[in-house]
């Protein structure tokens, strides 16, 4: 009987409940801290170029902006992550919008070589709605070069920024 046992134990159960393992959270913190701009098309990160054309969405504060995915480095990620997000346009060095989404969930993503990132997405880099309050306001950035700034604050307080220069299309 004991060897029966011994042989069921031993037959391997390719249906094993993975719900015991612990989930991906190899994002912690560093002094090393990075943001690179980009877009998700599903799963797939691709990052914005200098020089790339966007197109305005509506923002979800209000007027138009460029919806933007962001990845981290040196931050603290995980499903349980909360960060506050910024997100400003400047045009010709002046800000035309600033802008804090908080309460965002930034995720623990790894990567192929196995190394590990933060990802937030469902962010727009908004233009302020009282200075662009019509089509013909929003007009004017019409192949003009915008350094978009999206900064990211960890629960423990650890800040990254990253920008990019794009060109709208409008």
């Amino acid at each position: 009987m004991l060897t029966g046992l011994l042989l069921l134990a031993c037959t391997g159960d390719d249906s094993a409940d993975d719900s015991a393992a612990p989930p991906l959270d190899g994002c912690v913190a560093s002094e090393d801290r990075s943001v690179e701009l980009g877009v998700l098309g599903g799963q797939l990160f691709t990052p914005l170029t200098p020089g790339q054309e966007v197109r305005l969405v509506a923002a979800p504060q209000g007027g138009q902006g460029v919806e933007v995915a962001a990845q981290t480095l040196g931050l603290y990620a995980g499903s349980d992550s909360v960060v506050d997000v910024l997100l400003e346009p400047w045009w010709n060095g002046v800000v035309q919008g600033s802008f804090v989404s908080e309460g965002l969930t930034l995720y623990c993503t790894e990567n192929d070589d196995g190394s590990t990132q933060g990802r937030v997405w469902g962010t727009v880099v908004g233009f302020d709605p009282d200075i662009y309050q019509t089509d013909n306001d929003l007009a004017v950035l019409d192949g003009e070069t915008i350094d978009m700034l999206v900064g990211v604050t960890d629960a423990g307080g650890n800040y990254a920024e990253g920008h990019v220069e794009v060109v709208i299309e409008f």
